[in-house]
């Protein structure tokens, strides 16, 4: 679904796989301008990333390098976005291993914009106007050595002025009360527009065993989870964040927490929350919006960047992963999740896999038009070429790219009214982005189907554009 997505909301990505060679494992990077090809992929060892080729090596950790001609990549194609536009990171299924790779910390400043990552989804899963409570755990294990959260909530608090009075729950564990905290009333009186409450701790807790891999059943157990779940109750909660270290294991990643919110003995092992988990914890709760942000050393956010990517293939709605807490690099992406405009600074602190249409308000607003084939119809002159043609400009084609990437210029969609999409078909249309990963037939297939929902909603007066999610 990632490349219908790419392809209909007509995005300026790059499409990463991952390919096999007899060398060894190789990133295919092809860049895109919707569903056409602007040249070939071009192809890097694993190991030319930092990918570790051996045990041994990987004992060593992950250690990111940056390849010269993938670099050479990004700055061409931040030559060729329009105006306002983000770059997007499409990483493919079957690529899991390349969400441990930091692309936007390495090539954000590169293309001197941001970078967002392609959802699995071809609705965007959030709706902004809610006025339910907002959650927040702050959580630091012995294991990892990190003992204080309070300046990333403060970080936090100060992203969020767009939530304006609504209940801000607290959950911390007995013994893991940082300053910021201890005084809620203090607190209040410097966000007065946040009513802040401290969830009381559970009557008891019990520790899970001891564990070097991630769990991964969707049921929720954890103690920290469940404990969130009974004292938000029934109203839940509209967005979830995570204050903590994460931990990563083969391809998969998971937060680490303290053994329950009661104790935390263990300062060997944290306690592990994996995608499956958390996915159902958020169903739970019916929060629309997830948020980490990473405590400790660069080492422990590994684990954060393959749990964000493992969810957004499983999960609508937008993820959003903290790296540098003294940037208030949240501060664009909470308000351009409310409505207004995002303008795509370089922000190589923040991983923010989110569908386009639940942060276009930057673009005009006939910019796009949801229809399978992709059709954009305002973004540049009909009479100019797309951005994607580099003739004339004197700019040599980086890392062999041809020095033609001139395109025809895109069809245009008019509507005359903005009819609501017949219930049978909206409830299928939602069937077809499901939770799970697709193969590239089920993804053929599923774009065809799409096709013949589209035929169909014109002959009924339904539109596929302009949706915005349940």
């Amino acid at each position: 679904m990632a490349t219908l997505v790419r392809s209909s909301e007509h995005l300026l990505a790059v499409c990463c796989t991952v390919e096999m060679s007899r060398s060894g494992a190789l990133l295919a990077a092809e860049p895109f301008r919707g569903e056409e090809a602007l040249a070939e992929p071009l192809r890097v060892p694993l190991t030319d990333l930092g990918f570790p080729a051996t045990i041994r090596e990987r004992q060593n950790g992950f250690r990111p390098k940056v390849p010269d001609a993938l670099k050479a990549m990004f700055e061409w194609l931040g030559d060729q976005a329009d105006g306002p536009e983000a770059l997007w990171i499409q990483l493919a299924y079957g690529a899991e291993t390349l969400g441990a790779y930091p692309w936007e910390e390495v090539f954000s400043d590169t293309c001197g914009r941001a970078i967002l990552r392609v959802p699995n989804f071809v609705r965007p899963g959030y709706t902004p106007a809610s006025d339910r409570p907002i959650a927040i755990c702050g959580a630091t294990p012995r294991a990892k050595g990190i003992e204080d959260w309070g300046d990333a909530l403060l970080d936090l608090l100060d992203s969020l002025p767009v939530f304006e009075n609504r209940d801000i729950v607290l959950f911390h564990g007995d013994d893991m009360v940082p300053d910021p905290v201890r005084d809620l009333d203090r607190l209040g009186q410097s966000y007065p527009h946040f009513r802040f409450l401290r969830a009381p701790l559970p009557d008891a807790a019990d520790a899970p065993a001891r564990a070097r891999t991630i769990p991964q059943s969707g049921e929720v157990s954890n103690p920290w989870l469940t404990w969130m779940a009974d004292a938000l109750g029934p109203e839940g909660a509209h967005a979830v964040h995570f204050l903590c270290p994460g931990y990563a294991s083969n391809t998969h990643g998971a937060l680490a927490l303290p053994e329950s919110p009661l104790f935390d003995r263990d300062a060997q092992w944290s306690r592990f929350v994996g995608a499956q988990e958390l996915i159902r914890f958020c169903d739970t709760i019916g929060a629309q919006l997830v948020t980490l942000t990473a405590l400790g050393g660069p080492q422990w956010s590994t684990g954060l960047r393959l749990l964000l990517n493992e969810m957004s293939w499983r999960r609508p709605g937008p993820l959003l992963l903290n790296l540098r807490q003294r940037d208030h690099q949240l501060t664009a992406a909470f308000h351009a999740l409310a409505g207004e405009p995002f303008y795509p600074d370089p922000a190589p602190g923040l991983v923010f896999s989110v569908h386009p249409k639940a942060i276009s308000a930057a673009e005009s607003v006939a910019a796009f038009q949801t229809i399978t084939r992709g059709v954009r119809t305002a973004t540049f002159a009909p009479s100019a070429p797309p951005s994607g043609n580099t003739q004339g400009t004197g700019h040599p084609a980086p890392f062999g790219m041809p020095e033609d990437l001139s395109t025809a210029s895109p069809e245009t969609q008019t509507s005359d009214s903005a009819l609501a999409l017949p219930a049978e078909l909206q409830r299928t249309l939602d069937q077809i982005g499901s939770a799970r990963p697709k193969s590239r037939t089920q993804e053929a297939r599923d774009q065809g189907a799409l096709r013949a929902l589209e035929f169909v909603s014109k002959l009924t007066g339904g539109d596929f554009g302009g949706g915005t999610g349940r």
